[in-house]
């Protein structure tokens, strides 16, 4: 019997948010790091411009520990 490949969540085909999941997302992320949010369809990932970088996170969670290990960055 052949083994079976061992999967993991990046294996897996992406699921875009909903526009109104990317919404909710965008407002939470101005109003708790007052950054400019957004979901990026081409590259499937969450970006955020903080301090002057372009910061990219994974999904909301990750971008948000990119946004808060970043909390010095000048704004």
């Amino acid at each position: 019997m052949a083994e079976q490949p061992n999967i993991t969540a990046h294996d897996l085909p992406l699921i875009p948010p909903s526009p109104g999941e990317q919404l909710v997302t965008v407002r939470a992320m101005r109003e708790r790091y007052g950054v400019l949010a957004w979901y990026g369809q081409a590259t499937g990932a969450w970006w955020a411009l903080a301090g002057g970088r372009l910061v990219e996170g994974q999904h909301p969670q990750h971008l948000a520990e990119v946004l808060d290990r970043g909390r010095g960055w000048a704004r």
